[in-house]
């Protein structure tokens, strides 16, 4: 079998505790954030299983290694992303995480109009982010899990 991702020990663990907390905390996430049945919250829901599924398959398929960069093939909750603003050609780092989460200047919950845009983007690819100012334009240049 190849593998496409190699983590340390370490932060394969972090990997699927955020996986579990992430399924523990959608029914809260849901009717703290979007308490009606909406467009948005049914919206929301399809995201969140989507990630679900993505990151359990991808936790299916991780080879543990102990000098691992940590490096993944797409945005997770609780990963960092190094993003290239298309529009002022500046690179920006940011830390996808849960909206209940304690946040700095350098986080960015996932359900924040960016971190909805990312979630599961690629390495590579470029999204539009909707935001009151205008439409702002990234490329995903890197992404990893931080941790450890």
């Amino acid at each position: 079998m190849q593998y496409q991702v190699e983590l340390t020990k370490k932060t394969y663990e972090k990997l699927i505790e955020g996986l579990v907390k992430v399924e523990e905390e959608k029914e809260n996430l849901l009717n703290d954030f979007f308490p009606d049945e909406i467009k948005e919250r049914n919206e929301v829901v399809q995201i969140i299983e989507e990630y679900v599924s993505r990151v359990s398959q991808l936790a299916k398929n991780i080879k543990i290694t102990e000098t691992a960069d940590n490096n993944l093939p797409f945005v997770l909750i609780g990963s960092e992303v190094d993003l290239q603003d298309l529009d002022y050609d500046e690179t920006i780092k940011l830390r996808i995480v849960l909206p209940m989460q304690n946040k700095d200047g350098d986080d960015a919950s996932c359900l924040s109009p960016i971190g909805i845009s990312l979630l599961l983007k690629k390495v590579g690819e470029e999204v539009a982010v909707q935001t009151p100012g205008g439409v702002l334009r990234y490329r995903v240049n890197s992404v990893s899990l931080p941790f450890f």
